[in-house]
């Protein structure tokens, strides 16, 4: 496989990170295909997976598994550089529906925290109507 460079698809690394604490940390133990392609995307652009879930995964691990009836998976990943006192994140994957309506924030095209309003709702939902089809 070819290898990826985030720098062609984000014009920053605060989305890049957040995909590379996602998949590293958020991964259920048993992978299925569609956690399979993702670590295969972090192998990609040479992502060291194990170091980061040996850093933000504690011993005593917050992790909802993924189940049918919620249709996603959380996991708390620790030891970040947030703007929490914390240094704290849920990171959540799944049904995007599901995963959109948990979400309160999102992060913009430069990075910064922005309040998920209904304006931004709507134009998720068109987004996932239009994969949908």
């Amino acid at each position: 496989m070819s290898k990826l460079n985030w720098k062609d698809y984000f014009p920053n690394d605060v989305h890049s990170k957040h995909i590379e604490y996602n998949i590293s940390c958020n991964t259920a133990d048993k992978a299925g295909a569609t956690d399979r392609a993702m670590t295969e995307l972090l192998e990609r652009v040479n992502c060291d997976m194990e170091k980061l879930a040996e850093k933000h995964l504690s011993e005593h691990k917050i992790r909802f598994p993924f189940s049918s009836k919620r249709k996603r998976m959380s996991t708390v990943v620790e030891n970040l550089e947030t703007t929490n006192s914390y240094g704290k994140r849920l990171y959540v994957k799944g049904a995007s529906e599901i995963v959109k309506n948990c979400c309160s924030h999102y992060l913009d095209v430069d990075g910064n925290v922005k309040e998920m309003r209904d304006e931004m709702k709507g134009n998720l939902d068109n987004v996932i109507y239009g994969y949908a089809k």
